[in-house]
């Protein structure tokens, strides 16, 4: 199992995990989780390592929503395993335009596409107080989780050497828990700030 596979099935768990702990099949609630765009791999160049990539990882989501649907009083999930090309902007536009927030607790980013792109919808996003995310994101605009740093012990990804230590993000689960309730209960002030976050 290659080193990115483990953080994206590592963050992918921590999600899940606060979700299912703070919410009941009882609360309106459903996670929504879907992998990256097929558009994405084929700009890296990349598209066979990436493709067995994401198999891997769809593979992995599955077994673990699987193993939790067997659970009493699960809240809902769904996991969107096909890719959303990029001349489907409506389904893209659709998916972000029926959500209440977008959360990402992320363990690795570069450039936080995905926030920028919930933000552009108005979307209250929860996400790392540490990282790419602050950039952008900040106490006003968004809803930060508690985070700290962790040396993964990863010399390579892809079988490609690093120059130094890889160091990860750890999302708090209480702090991302509590967030997700807040934005639950207070849906008119995480609209209000995902109007600040369009602008």
């Amino acid at each position: 199992t290659s080193g990115e596979t483990l953080l994206t099935i590592s963050w992918v768990n921590l999600l899940i995990q606060a979700y299912c702990e703070e919410f009941s099949a009882s609360d309106d609630v459903c996670l929504i989780i879907r992998n990256r765009d097929v558009d994405d791999l084929i700009r890296t160049q990349r598209t066979t390592l990436f493709n067995d990539f994401d198999l891997s990882i769809n593979k992995k989501i599955k077994d673990i929503i699987k193993n939790l649907l067997i659970i009493k009083n699960c809240p809902e999930i769904i996991f969107i395993d096909e890719f959303l090309f990029q001349d489907n902007q409506a389904e893209i536009m659709s998916l972000y335009k029926s959500s209440d927030c977008f959360v990402y607790p992320y363990y690795i980013e570069s450039i936080g596409k995905y926030l920028l792109e919930a933000m552009s919808f108005g979307l209250p996003v929860i996400t790392n107080d540490k990282g790419t995310a602050l950039d952008f994101c900040n106490e006003d605009n968004s809803f930060l989780v508690e985070t700290e740093w962790e040396d993964t012990g990863i010399t390579s990804f892809a079988d490609i050497p690093l120059v130094d230590n890889f160091y990860q993000f750890i999302p708090n689960v209480k702090s991302l828990k509590k967030q997700m309730r807040y934005i639950f209960e207070n849906r008119e002030i995480a609209l209000e700030k995902g109007r600040i976050a369009k602008k």
